[in-house]
C-alpha cells in the first residue's frame, strides 16, 4: 500500500507590532481665585498751553489739566542763553516764579514746559505744553507840575524818585526850567516828589505821587 505524504506548508504572515503610543496625564486648569487685577492706566493726555500773568515782581504760570493726570513734570529756563534749565514736579496746575528763582533782580523772559503724567506712563512734549514768557516793555510816565507862586526867581527842577514812600529818595534827575518829565525805563512801585531850585538852593517838596510800573 501506497502511503501519500502531503506536506502542509504553512506560511505564517507576522502583522508589524504596532507603534508605541504615549499617554499623558490630563491636567485640569488653574483658575485664580479673587478679582482679576485691573489693567493699568493709559498715559495721560497733554496738559494746554501754559499761560502767564505778571504779579508784581513774581509770574504765575497755569495750565489746563491733561486728561487722566495725577501729577505734572515742568522745565523752565532763562531766554538769556544762560544755562540754567531746572526741573521739578507739581499736583496742581500752577506755579509761581520769582526773581530769586533765576537768581536776578526782577524776571525778564523765559521758556516753560509741562507734561502730565500718572501710573500709565508721562505724555511726550507737544507743542501745546510749552510757551514763552518776556517782561512787557517799560512803561512810561509823564510828571507835570506848576511853577511856584511864592520864593526867588527858579533857576530849574530837580524830581526825586525811589521805591519808599515818603523817602528817603535814592535817585534823582535835573529837568531844567521844563515843568515836565517823562519817566521811563523803571520798574516796580516808584514815589515821585519835585523841588524847585535856584543859587540860594532848593525849595521845599512838592506833593508826593507814585505810579506802579
Amino acid at each position: 500500500m501506497i502511503r501519500a505524504v502531503i506536506l502542509l506548508l504553512l506560511v505564517l504572515t507576522c502583522a508589524p507590532a504596532p507603534a508605541a503610543s504615549i499617554f499623558f496625564p490630563w491636567h485640569r486648569p488653574q483658575v485664580a481665585e479673587g478679582p482679576l487685577p485691573d489693567p493699568p492706566p493709559d498715559a495721560p493726555g497733554a496738559p494746554g498751553q501754559p499761560q502767564f500773568a505778571q504779579d508784581g515782581d513774581n509770574v504765575d504760570v497755569t495750565w489746563s489739566a491733561g486728561t487722566d493726570a495725577d501729577a505734572y513734570n515742568f522745565q523752565w529756563g532763562s531766554n538769556d542763553g544762560t544755562p540754567d534749565v531746572v526741573n521739578g514736579s507739581v499736583t496742581p496746575t500752577a506755579l509761581t516764579l520769582t526773581p530769586a528763582d533765576f537768581g536776578e533782580a526782577s524776571v525778564e523772559s523765559f521758556w516753560f514746559c509741562a507734561w502730565s503724567t500718572n501710573n500709565g506712563g508721562t505724555q511726550v512734549s507737544v507743542n501745546n505744553s510749552c510757551n514763552n514768557w518776556a517782561a512787557p516793555p517799560p512803561e512810561d510816565v509823564t510828571l507835570t507840575w506848576t511853577a511856584p507862586v511864592t520864593g526867588g526867581p527858579v533857576n530849574g527842577y530837580r524830581v526825586y524818585y525811589g521805591t519808599t514812600d515818603g523817602g528817603p529818595y535814592t535817585s534823582s534827575v535835573d529837568v531844567g526850567t521844563s515843568l515836565t518829565w517823562t519817566v521811563s525805563g523803571l520798574t516796580g512801585t516808584q514815589f515821585f516828589i519835585v523841588r524847585a531850585f535856584n543859587g540860594t538852593g532848593e525849595g521845599a517838596d512838592s506833593n508826593q505821587v507814585s505810579h506802579a510800573f
